[in-house]
């Protein structure tokens, strides 16, 4: 798996879900979903804000660059009163990890990035 919209597939199909199923669950629009799952349409930071919602313990990086594991530690806890709503609001329709409702994969992503040795020289380098 070399594409991001790959290792989607993969992660939604190693949880058990079917494809309509979790579109129906999460609120994509199963044709538009299918066509980034492949490849035809990007996977934009929409979508990937979505997923993250909808699938909590995937790992952005190791989604996108196929970095790290691909889970991420069991650290989520679940609040069975509140639920990610493709809308962004909060409903008590299904369970979702509370974690999600207060992080941002991308900051997440974006503050590793930064952690990186290489990146933090080019930074230096810049600012110099």
């Amino acid at each position: 798996m070399t594409e991001a919209h790959e290792r989607l597939r993969y992660y939604i199909d190693s949880q058990g879900f079917e494809l309509k199923d979790f579109c129906t669950k999460f609120g994509f629009v199963y044709n538009s979903f299918t066509q980034i799952l492949t490849g035809t349409r990007p996977l934009g930071r929409k979508i990937i804000d979505q997923v993250a919602g909808a699938l909590p313990n995937l790992s952005i990086d190791w989604l996108l660059y196929g970095r790290g594991e691909m889970e991420l530690s069991n650290k989520s806890v679940t609040n069975k009163n509140v639920s990610y709503q493709p809308s962004g609001k909060i409903g008590q329709v299904m369970e979702t990890p509370a974690e999600y409702l207060y992080s941002d994969p991308v900051k997440e992503m974006f503050i590793r990035y930064l952690g990186d040795p290489d990146v933090q020289k080019v930074i230096l380098n810049f600012v110099k």
